[in-house]
């Protein structure tokens, strides 16, 4: 599907600001990712929660609610973000635990189902994003709390972090946002709060700004 006048299209930019890692869109090897959205419309995401994000006595899937009320809340054309109860898979975005991220891993977010590559003089390289995948750390070590306290030990690969923060930090990166060096909910590591700040919800505003981009 190419880009039309009639749409609009969420982009992963990991600069935004200048606490961007990359730029995306200027080869094939990195293009940037679009989730597709009708003109002047914030599209819906429908996302599954496994059972498996649960662990430790914590409810990541009330910290991960929690994450899509402040981002359906937010002033910008971002899409809407439920989770969907229908089944395991139900939705385009899928959020689980894992035992296998590694000492000192919380969390990550990938694409795993892309579109082509398609090219245009004012994007460049992109494609469609058509699933989300999240994993969230449920190893031993790990362990979740809604207290705002982060600690580790490396000596002994123990770990705790705020899970709200987590969930929240991640779903920005489900609704393209990249990392920032600003003071932020999408700055990586510890934070004394859980909910977007203005640099998030700029950064949002900055992709999503309902209209199509220009050609």
């Amino acid at each position: 599907m190419n880009a039309s006048a009639v749409m609009a299209w969420s982009q992963l930019f990991n600069d935004f600001d200048i606490g961007g890692s990359g730029y995306c869109g200027g080869s094939m090897t990195y293009p940037c990712l679009f989730w597709q959205e009708a003109h002047w419309t914030s599209t819906t995401l429908n996302a599954s929660i496994a059972a498996s994000a649960d662990s430790d006595n914590y409810s990541m899937t009330t910290a991960i609610n929690r994450a899509f009320g402040d981002f359906n809340a937010a002033p910008a054309y971002n899409p809407y973000i439920y989770q969907c109860t229908s089944g395991t898979s139900c939705g385009t975005v899928a959020y689980y635990g894992s035992l296998n991220l590694g000492c000192g891993v919380w969390a990550g977010t990938s694409f795993p189902q892309l579109g082509a590559i398609e090219y245009t003089s004012g994007i460049g390289y992109y494609q469609f994003a058509t699933l989300a995948q999240v994993a969230f750390n449920t190893a031993s070590y790990m362990s979740w709390n809604n207290s705002l306290n982060y600690s580790y030990d490396a000596s002994t690969c123990t770990y705790n972090a705020d899970g709200r923060k987590v969930a929240t930090h991640e779903t920005g990166h489900v609704m393209s946002l990249g990392h920032t060096s600003y003071t932020a909910v999408m700055h990586q590591g510890a934070e004394p709060f859980f909910s977007l700040q203005s640099n998030d919800i700029q950064g949002l505003q900055a992709i999503y700004t309902g209209t199509s981009p220009s050609s």
